[in-house]
């Protein structure tokens, strides 16, 4: 009786039992992958500013960018948190639409962070001031005529 019970559905048995194991080791997988997640913090990022090559702003104009230094905390596995530098992140507001002064808030910092990094910034937005340059008035003196 044993044996029949054995034997019976024997090809759904086995591919019943392969199953169980395949997903076994698929959960055991993930469970040493998630261990292996880390987060870092880095302060002190400066922000760059991007704009368009063909596009140049004034001579006239300075930018001014609030804040101009940010965190950025890094989400990864261990291994490749450990050897992530500063230089290996690039943090950027675009300001290719930014042609006349005033003042532009809400502006998205975007992160280009290494592959398997998640990287959020706080803050997640900054302010940028834009503003025509003061004049530096220079004092001429009068020209006497040479004879």
């Amino acid at each position: 009786m044993i044996r029949k019970w054995l034997l019976n559905n024997l090809r759904l048995k086995l591919t019943s039992l392969a199953m169980a194991i395949l997903s076994w080791f698929y959960l055991t997988g993930i469970i040493n992958i998630e261990r292996d997640i880390a987060t870092r913090v880095m302060d002190n990022v400066g922000v760059k500013l991007l704009r368009e090559s063909g596009k140049p702003l004034g001579n006239n104009l300075e930018i001014e960018v609030i804040p101009d230094r940010v965190s950025v905390t890094l989400k990864g596995r261990k291994s490749i948190l450990k050897e992530i530098e500063l230089s290996g992140l690039t943090l950027f507001i675009d300001i290719a639409n930014f042609d006349v002064p005033g003042r532009y808030e809400n502006i998205p910092l975007q992160i280009v962070a290494p592959p398997g990094i998640e990287a959020v910034p706080h803050p997640h937005y900054c302010e940028v001031i834009i503003k025509e340059r003061e004049k530096a008035s220079k004092s001429r003196s009068p020209r006497t005529p040479v004879r």
